[in-house]
């Protein structure tokens, strides 16, 4: 939609901010702009017309860039709108994978593994003795 601007409109597009190019879509040209500012007195928006000077040859030129920048503008809010998806996506899924490895951890410590085993020892020289081992595993 700049070049279109540029080329149609005889647009200076260097350096301009998104309200410009708003604007230039909004009315035929700088000085239709100009007057409706000074009709509202809000003279500190208006443009200097050699620096920010376009002029549409017919109202059509400026319908068609006028959809060029809505579309634009919406293929832009929908990307950041996906960018925001795979954010926040990224967000939940590291939040579960820690609350997963929490869970598991704290089932590893509970779940050690406790053994009693009792037995009688006999050695030919020495009396019997009983012996009784205690185990845990985790």
């Amino acid at each position: 939609y700049k070049s279109y601007a540029a080329s149609v409109a005889g647009a200076n597009v260097d350096g301009k901010d998104a309200d410009y190019y708003a604007t230039v879509g909004q009315y035929m040209d700088v000085k239709d702009y100009n007057n409706a500012k000074a009709l509202n007195r809000d003279f500190a928006e208006m443009y200097n017309e050699d620096t920010y000077y376009w002029q549409w040859d017919n109202n059509e030129s400026r319908k068609n860039y006028r959809n060029m920048w809505v579309t634009s503008e919406q293929a832009f809010n929908g990307l950041r709108f996906i960018v925001g998806a795979m954010m926040l996506n990224r967000i939940a899924s590291a939040i579960n994978a820690a609350r997963l490895v929490s869970s598991y951890n704290k089932r590893q410590l509970e779940s050690t593994d406790w053994s009693f085993s009792f037995g009688v020892d006999q050695k030919p020289t020495l009396p019997a003795s009983l012996t009784v081992n205690f185990s845990t595993g985790f």
